[in-house]
């Protein structure tokens, strides 16, 4: 019950920066599409042969990746954000957080959840974009369009697309699995770096620098230990042993972090 009430609590301070997010990424690919479309039209009204695909007007794009790294890095930031506010822009917030009783991992645990709803949000908004331009694509051009389906155009032609779109449950898991370990360093440092008023600055560089040599050691042990030819069975084994390791591991400093570090 703790989590979810700081869940539902987090989502409602989010929605300002979500709604702005997610009505630009929406505008800026229609504009983007529709330029295109209006573009491609002409070209079939001039009598040139025109073969189209769904990748044509998204990873083949220029503006395409721009709106898609874009975001990313408006959620990174955000999921920073969501830490330096609670030092500095929320005043004695985070301080009655703290002193509520019982466990206080669930306060970072919630922004952790916060991030990938918010993330799951926008993927669910893209693949949305994705069926209605193809649906938009069949209408205008016809016999112009050679795409079959969404998702075969997907896992045979997209490549930035189908980083966010893994069709093959191996490549899912590895994209995701790595994208959640990434959020979980990430809070971990700010919460390390955010604590340096209670803990002095050299204690704080020290134990963020051990922190994040030992994860990293971890994932290059890892990459190194699959250089030697190994079987798609063994590979996935590899894989998800690995990466429920290292989502425990993340989650236990986490937890530790929060316990009997953190200082405001």
């Amino acid at each position: 019950m703790k989590f979810l009430n700081l869940l539902t609590d987090e989502l409602r301070r989010a929605r300002i920066f979500y709604g702005l997010l997610m009505i630009s990424v929406l505008l800026v690919q229609a504009f983007n599409i529709g330029n295109m479309i209006i573009r491609n039209r002409q070209t079939v009204r001039e009598g040139h042969p025109v073969a189209l695909y769904l990748t044509d007007f998204f990873d083949s794009s220029g503006l395409y990746p721009m709106v898609i790294g874009g975001a990313a890095f408006a959620l990174i930031l955000y999921a920073v954000f969501i830490w330096l506010r609670e030092w500095y822009f929320q005043g004695n917030y985070m301080y009655r957080l703290l002193i509520l009783p019982g466990n206080r991992a669930p306060i970072a645990f919630a922004k952790v959840a916060t991030i990938l709803l918010l993330m799951s949000g926008l993927l669910l908004l893209q693949l949305g974009i994705f069926y209605v331009t193809h649906w938009i694509l069949q209408m205008v051009f016809q016999d112009n369009y050679l795409g079959l389906g969404v998702l075969l155009q997907i896992a045979q032609q997209f490549t930035i697309s189908y980083i966010l779109f893994p069709l093959h449950p191996l490549t899912a898991l590895f994209n995701y699995g790595f994208g959640i370990c990434f959020l979980l360093v990430l809070m971990n440092n700010c919460i390390l770096i955010f604590s340096y008023k209670g803990h002095g600055l050299l204690k704080t560089i020290g134990l963020t620098l051990v922190y994040d040599v030992i994860m990293l050691a971890l994932l290059i042990g890892f990459f190194l230990s699959i250089r030697n030819p190994l079987t798609t069975t063994e590979v996935t084994t590899m894989v998800i042993v690995f990466l429920v390791g290292y989502l425990i591991i993340h989650s236990g400093w986490m937890y530790w972090f929060m316990n009997y570090y953190i200082s405001i």
